[in-house]
């Protein structure tokens, strides 16, 4: 298994604007992912404010999917060193069952990367389409 963070959709909606992005993160330990709510745009505004990350140490920066009631995904991003060995923490909960209200699996999983891989993840984020299978890893390097 490939530790990976990977946010894909097809942007369909039906004329609200909201769509469903599925997030998956896995390392070699923990895995999980969610479907979450977001706009038609939520994929190009998580590129442009990953764009240039780091630009100091440290930094960090938060950027959320959906919601706590339906599937929800936190991503934090952090610089681990002044080298520029950065890691993403991403805290997804999803529903256990529809049948059971209120019951939320969860998982907290880091990755560690490189500002070189995230500009790749940015790049494949800002290529998303509408009627199209879109997705975009931001894969995990070995520090």
């Amino acid at each position: 298994m490939k530790d990976r963070l990977t946010i894909s959709s097809d942007l369909g909606h039906d004329g609200d604007g909201l769509v469903r992005y599925r997030i998956r993160a896995e390392n070699a330990d923990f895995r999980g992912s969610t479907l979450a709510w977001g706009t038609e745009i939520d994929a190009e505004k998580l590129a442009d404010v990953l764009t240039g990350f780091p630009t100091t140490t440290p930094s960090s920066l938060e950027y959320q999917f959906g919601d706590s009631k339906s599937g929800e995904c936190r991503l934090l991003f952090q610089t681990l060193d002044h080298v520029g060995h950065c890691c993403v923490w991403a805290t997804i909960s999803e529903p256990y069952s529809f049948v059971v209200a209120g019951k939320f699996q969860s998982v907290l999983v880091c990755l560690t990367f490189t500002p070189a891989s995230l500009d790749d993840f940015c790049a494949e984020l800002r290529r998303f389409e509408s009627g199209k299978d879109n997705e975009a890893s931001l894969k995990s390097t070995e520090l």
